[in-house]
């Protein structure tokens, strides 16, 4: 499936450019893009903080680089695909950065105006995108399929992604420890077989109670909001980055792995009850808490 996706994202993300260059031709497209200056920075330093130490901790803190890294059974080969990653993941960081700033600048100014209130405002991108249609009846609507297709493709990537990592840490991490084995080569067959049922298993349970959840935070109105909902997701799991940082220094330090594991619980638990609750109360309120406002 990941070789399938990444072959559908390749062919979506070259369809965007004819697209966008055939909307360039409509607009003025250099009038409204901010000149290359201190621009930059005017996202706020909070931004661009929480956009440093998410971008730099990840790697740290994700489940599915580290099982990609044991995977290859190679520190040097892992070395390697960081670094590889690292150069292509900057050019599309530029490059779909300026696509966004085009976007924003060009194309959802007339979204609220010329598609009859059916702009979400990036609540449901796949429907938003699609109004580029009405906006631009030239445009293939072969190419729009093709990248919302690789839309859909890089969703699933995703969601494939932290299924499969959460079920093999459900399995490697809990049940084999409740069941005192200590690598997958101590088992049985049968005990083989059994605990891939379960992870199986596992996977489709979660991903039908992600599904429901996503139905009732979509009921309750939580994801008119995404990009705020998109980083409190994701700052849950830095609750891993002091115990991996920690793990630097073990040999001078000694920690009860209790402490340990409570002090991860307690900082999941912060990261919900604050991002939640701040993210509340940014739409009632923009009294600022310590200096920052609260969407911040």
């Amino acid at each position: 499936t990941d070789i399938l996706q990444s072959v559908v994202m390749f062919i979506g993300a070259v369809e965007i450019v004819p697209i966008v260059s055939h909307i360039a031709s409509y607009t003025k497209i250099v009038a409204v893009l901010p000149p290359l200056s201190a621009h930059s920075f005017n996202i706020g330093w909070v931004n661009i903080l929480s956009i440093c130490v998410i971008g730099s901790g990840w790697f740290l803190v994700a489940m599915d680089q580290w099982q990609r890294t044991c995977a290859t059974r190679d520190a040097n080969r892992t070395k390697w695909g960081m670094a590889y990653y690292f150069v292509a993941i900057s050019f599309f960081a530029v490059l779909f950065g300026y696509l966004g700033m085009f976007d924003k600048a060009s194309i959802v100014p007339a979204m609220g105006t010329t598609t009859n209130n059916q702009f979400t405002g990036g609540a449901n991108p796949l429907v938003d995108f699609f109004l580029i249609s009405h906006l631009f009846p030239s445009v293939s609507p072969l190419l729009l399929a093709l990248v919302g297709i690789a839309l859909l493709a890089a969703a699933m990537s995703t969601a494939n992604t932290f299924l499969i990592v959460s079920s093999h840490s459900f399995v490697s991490d809990l049940l084999m420890t409740i069941a005192k084995k200590n690598t997958f080569h101590s088992l049985s067959a049968n005990q083989a077989k059994g605990f891939l049922t379960v992870a199986r298993s596992s996977i489709v349970g979660m991903g039908f109670f992600v599904s429901i959840a996503w139905l009732l935070f979509n009921l309750f109105g939580l994801l008119n909001d995404p990009l705020s909902f998109f980083f409190i997701a994701y700052s849950i799991q830095f609750a891993l980055l002091a115990p991996m940082v920690y793990s630097r220094f073990r040999s001078r330090i000694t920690i009860s792995p209790k402490a340990i594991f409570a002090a991860i619980c307690l900082s999941v638990l912060t990261a919900l009850v604050g991002g939640i609750g701040f993210w509340i109360w940014s739409q009632h309120s923009q009294e600022k808490f310590l200096g920052i406002a609260p969407l911040d």
